[in-house]
């Protein structure tokens, strides 16, 4: 799912906008997904201003699951925790650490939870989806979230939603990948940009400047 705002500095006539796909081993035939342009801001929308996408599938029979393939597991927490596709560098490591362990299978298990445990605590992820967390409590707080982990229990949880954690993370990452370029002025450059649209939300404002 790809929610965002497309930036266009002065003369630019077109954008790519990344959408990630996840190449799965079920036979599903070929399914279809909308973009669409909105709430353009200082310029006017032509038209059309949707367009329809078919993805192909390419799965004639349903396989096994490829989340048990190291390559599958990794390429899917860079879309997840990351919400971009791999660099080269990064996801050949991360893969062999899953599959060139030692002794298989033994260690694979093992691997694969130190492996998404460094996907969470990594700079990339902290400085984008689990800052937007953080800035949704800080200006929200909690609501009570049911939980079925050990049985149905309440506890305290952001208020954040997907629609609006998605758009924000992408937001900020828009353009990172730690330790190419200039990614940490690039980065603060986003997250400035973003807290300062933030706060300026209705959302965010006194009821005074909201009616």
């Amino acid at each position: 799912m790809s929610i965002g705002t497309v930036h266009f500095a002065a003369g630019e006539i077109f954008k790519t906008v990344g959408i990630p796909l996840t190449d799965d081993a079920y036979a599903e035939g070929n399914e279809t997904f909308t973009i669409s342009l909105s709430n353009a801001l200082g310029v006017t929308l032509g038209s059309p201003g949707t367009a329809t996408i078919t993805i192909a599938d390419n799965e004639s029979t349903t396989g096994a699951n490829p989340i048990d393939q190291a390559n599958f597991f990794v390429h899917q927490h860079y879309i997840d925790f990351l919400s971009r596709e791999p660099d080269p560098g990064g996801f050949a490591f991360w893969t062999n650490e899953i599959a060139g362990c030692a002794p298989q299978p033994q260690c694979t298990d093992i691997k694969r939870v130190n492996v998404s445990a460094a996907f969470f605590l990594s700079i990339e992820f902290q400085d984008t989806g689990y800052l937007v967390e953080r800035i949704y409590k800080a200006a929200y707080g909690d609501v009570n979230g049911t939980s079925t982990l050990g049985g149905t229990h309440q506890l305290k949880v952001p208020v954040v939603r997907l629609n609006e954690f998605l758009p924000d993370t992408q937001e900020i990452g828009q353009g990172i990948i730690v330790g190419q370029g200039s990614w940490q002025q690039q980065l603060d450059n986003n997250k400035a940009a973003f807290t300062a649209e933030f706060v300026q939300r209705s959302r965010s404002l006194p009821r005074s400047q909201t009616r």
